[in-house]
Order: C-alpha cells, then structure tokens, then sequence
C-alpha cells in the first residue's frame, strides 16, 4: 500500500504540471481580481490530475497488489468520480450550487445502499457525506491548505479503515493522500495551480464515505465520536463562517476572506505558516480520531476535542474581517472603508456555494 502511495505521488507531481501547462496554453485559468491573493492568470484544474492519479494508481495496486476491492469501496470511488465529473464541468462552466447537490446526495444514497446501511443509517450517512463534502469545498480557499489538511486527514482514515477490515477502503485513501500530496508540490504557497471544485468534491466525498464505511461496524458512541474528530478542522472552519456571516447579517452561501485562514493571516501567520499550522492541527485530531477508533481512548475523551473547536471559534470570531460599509450622506454614498478587512499583502481566494 505504501509502495502504492509513492506512485500516487509520483503520477500526480507529472499529471499536474501537465494539466497546468495545457490548462495556461488553452487560457483555462482564474483571472485576478481585488479579492484573490494570486496576482496572474492561475489555472485552477489541479483536481483532475488528482482523480487521475487516484484512479489509475488504485486500479493498478489492485491488479498487482493482490488487493480486491469490495462492493462498497468500488461504489465509493465511482460515485466520487461521477462527483468530481459535475465539479470539473462547475469550473469550466459554473453550474450553481443545485447540480452539485443532486448529485452529491445521489451518490451518497447509492453509496449507502450498496453499504447495506439500514434506512436511518443511511440517511444520518448521506446528510453526513453532503455535509462534509461541501465543508472540503470551502476549504479550498486558500494556497496548500486543503490538500495539506486532507492528506492527514486521509492518512488516519486509511488507518481506520485497514483496522476496520477493510483494505480496499484503506488502499483508496491511502493512494488519494498520495495524489494530494503529490498535487501540493505546485500548490504549496505560491500556488501556481489550484485543485478547483473538481479535485475539492472528489477528495472531500472520497475521504467522508470513506469514514463512514470505516466506522461502519462501530457500535454506539465509538463510531459517533470518531466521524466528527476525523474533520474537526474543516467542520470547525464551516461553523466560524457560517456564525460569522449570521452574526454580521450576511449570507452563509455568500464567500468571502473569513475562513480561519484569512483570520490566521491577519494574525500574521505567512501562507505557508497557515497552511502548516491547519496541517498540523489536522493531524493531531485525525489521531486523537484513531485513537478512540482504536480503544486506546475512550469516546468521551474527544470531548476535549469539542471544548477546543467551540474555544477556538470563539477566539476567531474576535479577528476583524469585515468592515462597517461606508456612510452614506445627502447625496448618496460617500468614500468609506472596504467592507472586508484586508489581509496582508492580499486577500485569499474567496470561495461560496453558488460556485
């Protein structure tokens, strides 16, 4: 599985520089704008070189590797397929956020069904899936930072999964961490190519199915505790915005530079600082995650992990990222300050749910 890994990573550091050449050359990129922090053309089509190099890495280990996958891991990977398809036409032609959706919760409930969950298991698993999938997305928002937080993510839930029985889960997410981590060597800050929605959904989809189908045979509070703590960053990071822009009187589904990385940022954190702080935050709770899988912690114990993320949500919220907008006088609005805080140097990409 190692070895499978290793050409995982090595599949993706060609295919991305490959996507980024061809994707400069057709003008397939994502032009600046006073919100974003890149400062020319970037193409923004990582995500494919990442779905291939998963695709084709697995299927060879599985060839050669004596590893056959079940059932449920093969609808997994195909239905993450057909999600990373949709998000692969979103960036080449924004689709809003409804196709996304549907076809979010189609493959889920496929997902579910193949998994022989029971009907209230498999509807907790398709909200969860949807859930999580989109809090991937959203953190696609700033350079290194997804992909670096997933592939630890990744890592544990690999783990889970080979514990649980599991080893074509386990090789699925183990050659996905590889192909992140493979991607970020020209996604690391600064970035000169993007994952876009495309590798966002599928490595987000891939990672929460998996999670369920590793915790699958858990009984009780075990399996509860250990879904959450395997995404505490990035469902913590979706929480501080969606409180964020409730309690600034904004729409949750509108993006904008106040995700815990923009807020880090205006700590002064560099983005490469920021991109390995989340890391290794993520790392820390996906391992407290397997842990408690594990029995060596009992569930209980991840309530810390609760206190933290609510602490640290609450010590975020205090980082000023927006502005009050400019007075308006007796002849309409007059010269005030941005209405979002501005981060040092520049803004990070702005991400939101209509695409």
């Amino acid at each position: 599985m190692l070895l499978a890994a290793a050409g995982a990573l090595a599949l993706a550091c060609v295919l991305t520089e490959l996507v980024r050449r061809l994707a400069l050359a057709r003008g397939l990129t994502d032009a600046p704008a006073p919100h974003k922090a890149h400062r020319r053309p970037t193409p923004h089509l990582g995500g494919t070189a990442v779905l291939l190099a998963t695709a084709v890495t697995g299927a060879l280990a599985c060839l050669l590797g004596g590893v056959r996958p079940d059932g449920a891991t093969a609808a997994l990977f195909l239905t993450g397929c057909a999600v990373g398809a949709v998000g692969l036409v979103d960036d080449l032609r924004p689709l809003g956020p409804v196709p996304r959706l549907v076809t979010e919760t189609l493959a889920a409930a496929v997902l579910a069904a193949v998994a022989g969950l029971g009907p209230l298991a498999g509807a907790a698993a398709v909200v969860w899936i949807v859930l999580v999938t989109n809090a991937w997305n959203l953190l696609d928002h700033a350079d290194g930072v997804m992909a670096s937080v997933a592939t630890a993510t990744a890592l544990a839930t690999a783990a889970c999964a080979a514990l649980a029985g599991r080893p074509a889960t386990a090789l699925l997410t183990l050659v996905l961490a590889g192909a992140l981590t493979g991607f970020l060597t020209r996604n690391w800050p600064p970035a000169r190519i993007f994952l876009g929605d495309c590798g966002a959904l599928f490595a987000g989809y891939v990672l929460a199915g998996a999670a369920v189908l590793a915790v699958s045979a858990e009984g009780g509070g075990r399996g509860l505790a250990v879904l959450p703590a395997l995404f505490a960053v990035v469902l913590t990071d979706t929480a501080l915005v969606v409180v964020s822009r409730l309690r600034a009187g904004r729409s949750p589904l509108r993006g904008g530079t106040d995700h815990t990385a923009h807020r880090l940022r205006l700590l002064r954190l560099t983005p490469r600082g920021t991109a390995v702080a989340l890391a290794t935050a993520s790392a820390a709770t996906a391992t407290a995650a397997l842990l408690v899988h594990t029995a060596v912690l009992p569930p209980w114990t991840l309530l810390a992990l609760l206190l933290a993320a609510v602490w640290a949500v609450r010590l975020l919220l205090r980082v000023p990222v927006y502005r009050a907008p400019a007075p308006t006088g007796p002849l309409g609005r007059v010269a005030g300050p941005r209405t979002e805080a501005r981060l040092p140097d520049a803004a990070d990409r702005a991400p939101s749910l209509d695409g």
